[in-house]
């Protein structure tokens, strides 16, 4: 029996709305943070650092030897350039009120940001729901435009994030004796796995709430995701693989107008396929992604199998909006950014 995660004309939010109207990252950022205490801190900015995978601001409040030096943690890049925000939305020297979760060590002086305010100008808001349900629905961008084939510049569109319950709770997949071992020895409080930039394989990157772009050129298919900045590449010609990597080696064809990417030589994973469910280099993963007859959307669709970790295969299925007219780019991921979060 397959278990196949199918989603309709919705797809994945892996970045969960709260109607509390706070928006949280997908990271386990309740670890350090406590969801049910809000505080609000007012100073001036000392730096906004717009790193990749998240950008930290840095608030220096109170006067004289009672100043103290926030560092407040946002959301990725890729979600706070969805929500308007950019490296120059936040200035040194600007006077800020800053709603924040606080940590959850005592007398840290570190939050995760919820909304924030700035003296003299308005900022795109992190707590009007209306305006981010347009976002991640894709109708603030919605556009005539139409694709004629699978190149070009799409976003996920959003949905309920329990539908993607299992990147959360892996228990519930169907796994072998060594994935439920992985699953029940998982400590969520490790986030050791987040200490590097090595981004997340596919296809849980695919399957992020973020901007994608493909490129079809001469030979191959470039692919690419705004979270984890990630730029994968699927040849037409059919050459070997070179060795083991992380996105493993993808091999794409044409079948009835269908663009598919069938990828194996995956290395061993830790997050192979979402936190808590190692992957091993027995993976396999075969992609299609099928432009559909209005060219609007595309339907994005995968099978995973690790015979490993995996009893079945895992199938699940999204749509990509097609949308020209939003701006594309991968921000680096910064070394430093990662180990502010495991500081955090």
């Amino acid at each position: 029996m397959r278990r196949y995660w199918m989603f309709g004309g919705l797809a994945l939010l892996s970045f969960t709305i709260l109607k509390s109207t706070a928006l949280y990252a997908h990271h386990n950022q309740f670890q350090g943070f406590d969801p049910e205490r809000e505080q609000v801190v007012t100073g001036t900015v000392e730096r906004f650092a717009w790193q990749n995978p998240h950008a930290y601001l840095y608030v220096a409040s109170g006067e004289g030897n009672e100043t103290r030096s926030w560092r407040i943690e946002t959301l990725s890049i890729s979600f706070m350039r969805q929500l308007g925000w950019g490296p120059d939305t936040i200035r040194a020297g600007d006077n800020v009120t800053v709603t924040i979760n606080p940590s959850r060590t005592e007398g840290r002086a570190t939050g995760w940001l919820i909304d924030i305010a700035v003296a003299g100008r308005d900022v795109p808001s992190l707590t009007d729901e209306k305006r981010i349900d347009a976002i991640m629905s894709g109708e603030s961008t919605r556009t005539d435009a139409r694709a004629t084939s699978v190149s070009g510049t799409w976003i996920t569109q959003t949905g309920p994030a329990a539908l993607w319950t299992w990147i959360d709770d892996p228990s519930q997949l169907a796994l072998t004796e060594a994935g439920r071992r992985a699953v029940a020895s998982h400590d969520a409080a490790d986030t050791s796995s987040s200490a590097s930039c090595e981004p997340r394989p596919a296809p849980r990157i695919m399957i992020a709430g973020d901007r994608k772009s493909i490129e079809l050129v001469d030979d191959a298919v470039w692919i690419r995701a705004e979270y984890d900045a990630t730029e994968r590449v699927a040849y037409f010609d059919g050459r070997p693989p070179e060795g083991k990597t992380v996105h493993g080696h993808s091999l794409a064809r044409w079948q009835d107008g269908v663009l598919v990417v069938e990828t194996s030589n995956f290395t061993e994973n830790p997050i192979g396929v979402t936190a808590g469910l190692p992957s091993s280099n027995e993976k396999r993963l075969v992609e299609r992604f099928a432009l559909e007859a209005d060219g609007r959307s595309l339907l994005y669709s995968f099978e995973l199998t690790d015979p490993i970790y995996l009893a079945e295969p895992l199938i699940g299925a999204m749509r990509w909006l097609y949308r020209p007219n939003v701006d594309f780019a991968l921000v680096p991921c910064d070394p430093d950014a990662t180990q502010s979060f495991l500081e955090n």
